[in-house]
Parts: C-alpha cells; sequence; structure tokens
C-alpha cells in the first residue's frame, strides 16, 4: 500500500473519530440535562407532597 493512500485513510479515520467524540459529548450533555430535570421535578414533588400531608402525621409517608 502507498503511504500516500494510507495517509488518507488515517486522516478519513481521524475525521470519523473525532465527529464520534462530538456525538458522544453532546449525548452525554443531554443525558446529564434530562437527569438534572428528573432531580429537579422529583424535588419539586416531595416539597409539594410535603405541604399537602403537612399536618396528617402520616408516619412513612413524604
Amino acid at each position: 500500500m502507498d503511504m500516500n493512500k494510507l495517509m488518507k485513510q488515517a486522516q478519513k479515520v481521524q475525521r470519523e473519530m473525532a465527529q464520534k467524540q462530538e456525538e458522544l459529548a453532546k449525548r452525554s450533555f443531554e443525558v446529564a440535562a434530562v437527569n438534572e430535570a428528573h432531580r429537579r421535578a422529583a424535588e419539586d414533588m416531595q416539597k409539594e407532597m410535603s405541604s399537602l400531608m403537612g399536618g396528617m402525621g402520616m408516619p412513612g409517608m413524604f
């Protein structure tokens, strides 16, 4: 195999790898954002349920 062809293949692989890394980073940010939204929603629900159940004194309930 000639060196020129080998270099072109290496460059192509590098471009593809960089693209895949960017996609992975984007997905990681998306997952982190969804997890944070879920955490906040659960926290808000906990606060709301605590205020609703406030004076009932039911053990094990919020």
